[in-house]
């Protein structure tokens, strides 16, 4: 390959990369929120850190011969409505190759691993397989081994389906200032291989970089809009309607709030079965958590004031009314919220919700005997 051959694969690469942040930025100018500077500069943001995740997930870490976990979602970089208290980790891996996965479990209360499509592969992103990580626990002080692809064996061991790209874990933390982190190791059977990037593999990563921030940002758009037009309400798909690439131990309620100053939202969660853990959180427009670093704008079961009849209401408040459970909307007059329910043994009821005026918050709360 010539040298300006190659340049110019690369360089048609490049433009595809930058032709999709022009495009995104328009798609994104197209909405039409609520009249807030903060809006728009968090947008600008959003499509910033989307550009950051595609760049690590296709560009940097796309090597099944030297897999490695990595983080594709945290504090900085959103990959639309992440839970802030899951820690989630990705490893890039390929079928035709065997792989040993082993370590020693946290305290995370959930330990979910997937095995995924490519989101941008013919068919769209979808789990491939599911399991929980304490299925392969043998040792009484957590380790566990697993195995991925190559020739069955007797136990500790899964297939890698032909499309397999890469495997995905959620570790869940009740709480998560006190979280103990699991201790994973990955690695590819056979002699160790590092190959350079030549012209085509690095034209063919550029490529699908661009491809995967263009799906995922028209993806976090629609669902921004969609969930923002639900106003004061939370909805569910059900169980029968679930996204092919979500957990299927996990239930899922979406919806938009819209508050005045003086406004707040009741939200009263009940469980009608056992259930592991439920997890409320409050994003912006663009479907982006706000910023659980700093800011109380989440709240778990084994956090959350119960009422006197064992449900929870959490109250969303420009300023505080001085309740339990409330979660600040961060100066937003609108946003998106969402609820996840996991390994609920029934489906969940809908949640219900309430816009009151904020000096009638703890008259409210007092009638509930909410203490």
């Amino acid at each position: 390959m010539s040298r300006r051959i190659a340049s110019q694969e690369l360089a048609e690469a490049y433009d595809q990369w930058l032709e999709v942040q022009r495009d995104l930025a328009a798609a994104m100018c197209g909405h039409e929120p609520l009249d807030q500077p903060g809006i728009w500069a968090e947008g600008y943001r959003h499509l910033i850190r989307l550009m950051a995740s595609a760049s690590l997930m296709y560009v940097e870490m796309d090597d099944p011969l030297n897999p490695c976990f990595y983080r594709d979602t945290d504090e900085l970089r959103k990959l639309t409505l992440d839970n802030p208290d899951n820690h989630y980790l990705r490893a890039r891996v390929s079928a035709g190759h065997t792989y040993r996965l082993s370590g020693r479990l946290g305290s995370s209360i959930y330990h979910g691993l997937t095995i995924e499509r490519s989101h941008i592969a013919p068919g769209g992103h979808a789990v491939l397989v599911q399991v929980e990580l304490e299925d392969f626990v043998r040792a009484a002080d957590r380790r566990f081994e697993l195995w991925l692809g190559g020739e069955p064996r007797a136990s500790c061991w899964l297939a890698l389906p032909p499309d397999t790209h890469s495997i995905f874990l959620r570790q869940t933390f009740a709480d998560p200032a006190r979280r103990e982190l699991a201790e994973l190791r990955i690695e590819r059977l056979g002699m160790a291989e590092y190959r350079p990037a030549s012209v085509d593999v690095q034209a063919r990563r550029i490529r699908e970089a661009a491809a995967f921030a263009r799906w995922w940002g028209e993806r976090a758009l629609a669902i921004g809009r969609g969930f923002s037009g639900i106003r004061n309400a939370l909805h569910s798909r059900g169980r029968g309607n679930r996204d092919p690439g979500g957990d299927r131990l996990i239930d899922y309620f979406g919806g938009g709030w819209e508050l005045e100053p003086d406004d707040a939202l009741l939200v009263t969660l009940r469980a009608n079965s056992p259930f592991r853990y439920w997890g409320f959180q409050l994003a912006n427009y663009w479907a982006e958590s706000l910023d659980y670093r700093f800011l109380n704008v989440s709240v778990n079961s084994h956090q959350a004031v119960a009422n006197a009849d064992g449900s929870w209401t959490l109250v969303l408040a420009h300023e505080d009314p001085g309740v339990p459970n409330w979660l600040t909307v961060a100066g937003h007059r609108q946003g998106v919220m969402t609820l996840r329910w996991l390994k609920a043994r029934d489906e969940p009821g809908r949640p219900a919700v309430e816009r009151v005026r904020r000096v009638d918050v703890r008259a409210r709360m007092r009638s509930m005997a909410v203490p």
